[in-house]
């Protein structure tokens, strides 16, 4: 699913939000729980549909600001004119600023008239991540779930606590430099899965 169809569906979905019901806005904000993030907010809406009575299912998208902390690994391997290898590696723990787009799928079950349950389980598509105005890989981001419990402050208002997991990727680069042929370099990256713990507030708003 590409970035264009991302924002296309997040727009359409946003415009028949405004003439129909029931939806859903949301607004939150969090940091992680192990210093992988600064901070995390979003606003997101989503359409509810009523299964039970005390059962609920929902789609929805919204935007999502982060700074997640990005660790990018650089291992330098120099072969050296007598046959010995050299290992360099250094890791750059580094402050993104990341725009994302979830989309998600929502369950929501009522153990009493004000309190319920809740989680949100989807993906998250980059718009951009930048350190400093330069771009970074696009698998920073990907697949989340945010168990929740909240508590009905009128039959429209709503205020939840969750603790959200992020997955995604890390990204690692390594640089060969072969002194046995004139200095010939080459180099090789890949990624590792990470997931990032954020606890959060959300304070909901049905329209």
């Amino acid at each position: 699913m590409n970035k264009r169809f991302c924002l296309t569906l997040a727009a359409m979905f946003l415009g028949v939000a405004a003439a129909a019901q029931p939806f859903e806005l949301g607004v939150s904000t969090g940091t992680s729980v192990n210093g992988s993030s600064q901070v995390d907010t979003g606003i997101d809406i989503s359409y509810i549909f009523t299964i039970m009575p005390d059962l609920e299912l929902g789609l929805g998208t919204g935007m999502r600001y982060a700074r997640p902390l990005y660790d990018k690994t650089t291992t330098r391997i120099i072969t050296n004119k007598d046959g010995t290898t050299a290992d360099n590696t250094n890791v750059d723990k580094i402050f993104l600023n990341e725009i994302t787009i979830p989309m998600f799928v929502r369950i929501r079950y009522s153990a009493t008239h004000n309190l319920f349950l809740q989680a949100d389980a989807g993906h998250r598509f980059r718009l951009f991540s930048i350190i400093d105005y330069f771009p970074v890989p696009e698998s920073v981001t990907g697949w989340f779930i945010d168990p929740q419990i909240g508590y009905r402050l009128s039959p429209k208002r709503a205020i939840s606590l969750g603790l959200q997991l992020q997955g995604g990727k890390h990204y690692e680069h390594t640089l060969f430099i072969d002194r046995t042929s004139g200095h010939n370099e080459s180099s090789s990256t890949e990624t590792k899965d990470v997931v990032r713990p954020i606890a959060f507030i959300r304070y909901t708003k049905s329209l």
